[in-house]
């Protein structure tokens, strides 16, 4: 792929991410620009493939094939609807030809000062200021968070990916900010990942860590899919000790322990998920789409379906979340496939990202799905500025 295509790419994507995450523009614009971003890629990299005659592996092939099959029986026989599946297979599609290859967004032309990553930051700076202006930072208050996504834990996400982003290209400004937004979101989520990615990128100097993290690259697909499947079944498991073994006399009030208000309601909703799923056959081969909220009862928080004395929330964990919207079969396919591209990106640079990652995906449902993937896989492609390499302007 020639290099000024590579670059268009990458900004079209840059700036899909931007405004989709960063910057709020209105409700019409954050609704349309996922359909605007598929659009133009979906019709360039077609179009890319087409002249240049790429090639894509068999068993990739095979899967997309296998995708529009199960998104026709969806179409025909789901009662609950196919908005929602055929949109998580738009973006993997999209995910899988944008970022097949490991090397997609190399160093050639990222030593320039990017415009997008300044315009984050200077977006992030005027932020904070007009969040202090209006009283909503400190540690005794919910309301601030990025104002496109309106969510404590969905923004320490979108700012730990941007994080490793500047990381990763040694951007000392957005850095400092993005470690600045973990504190002040206050989510305990973000602060763990980032204390967690900070450990491990420390330990790897290490001799003994590094002959670890060089027998872990080795891993195949097979690998990581199990791996993602071990990490869901942990949570599942912790979540059924804290409901039947942890009394509700010890549950405190939101932020005043590990097993506070919040985090009660979040593990019976992973329950609640688990008997739906042991108890409906059906969902082996189809699940809720978009109506997962209305089925589960939990659509109107005022008169939201409790279990085990707390109201529930559709699950956060991401393969319950998968298997009730989309059955069992399509989320094992669509793992292994997500599987097989993270494999393109397995290396010492990126692999204690990858696991924060998927520790991430314990705790908050869709990280490997829809736009989301998309930036994932974003960060993970951008390479790792050389250390030899000349010091400019774009650092700051």
């Amino acid at each position: 792929m020639n290099i000024n295509l590579k670059k268009l790419f990458f900004n079209i994507t840059f700036i899909y991410i931007t405004l989709k995450f960063i910057i709020y523009t209105n409700n019409f614009v954050i609704k349309s620009i996922d359909y605007i971003y598929l659009s133009i890629m979906m019709f360039l990299i077609l179009a890319f493939f087409w002249k240049n005659k790429v090639k894509i592996a068999y068993t990739m092939f095979f899967i997309i094939i296998l995708f529009c099959v199960i998104l026709i029986t969806q179409i025909l026989f789901n009662s609950y609807g196919f908005s929602n599946i055929a949109n998580i297979i738009l973006f993997a599609v999209i995910a899988f030809l944008l970022f097949k290859d490991n090397d997609f967004f190399d160093d050639i032309y990222l030593k320039k000062i990017n415009p997008v990553y300044l315009i984050i930051c200077i977006y992030l700076i005027y932020y904070i200021i007009e969040s202090y202006l209006h009283g909503y930072l400190g540690f005794s208050t919910t309301n601030f968070y990025l104002p496109t996504l309106g969510d404590k834990n969905w923004s320490s996400l979108v700012i730990f990916l941007f994080l490793i982003l500047c990381y990763k290209r040694k951007y000392i400004l957005g850095s400092i900010i993005s470690l600045v937004y973990i504190v002040l979101l206050n989510s305990r989520m973000g602060q763990i990942a980032v204390i967690l990615f900070m450990i491990l990128e420390f330990s790897r100097r290490y001799p003994i860590i590094k002959k670890v993290y060089n027998k872990i690259c080795k891993i195949n697909v097979l690998g990581i899919f199990v791996t993602i499947i071990i990490s869901q079944l942990l949570i599942i498991g912790i979540s059924y000790y804290c409901v039947y073994y942890i009394p509700k006399s010890e549950i405190s009030d939101y932020r005043e322990s590990i097993m506070d208000n919040s985090n009660a309601m979040r593990v019976r909703s992973n329950v609640y998920a688990m008997n739906e799923i042991i108890k409906n056959p059906k969902l082996l081969i189809s699940g809720y789409d978009n109506q997962i909220k209305e089925k589960l009862g939990v659509a109107d928080t005022e008169h939201s379906t409790t279990y085990e004395g707390f109201r529930l929330v559709q699950p956060h964990s991401l393969l319950l979340n998968l298997i009730l919207r989309y059955g069992i079969i399509f989320s094992a396919i669509y793992l292994i496939f997500i599987s097989y591209i993270i494999k393109k990106y397995i290396s010492n640079d990126n692999l204690s990202f990858i696991i924060i990652y998927i520790f991430m995906n314990m705790i908050l449902h869709s990280l490997f799905s829809y736009e989301y993937l998309i930036y994932f896989f974003f960060v993970l492609s951008i390479s790792k500025r050389n250390e030899k390499r000349k010091i400019n302007i774009c650092r700051y």
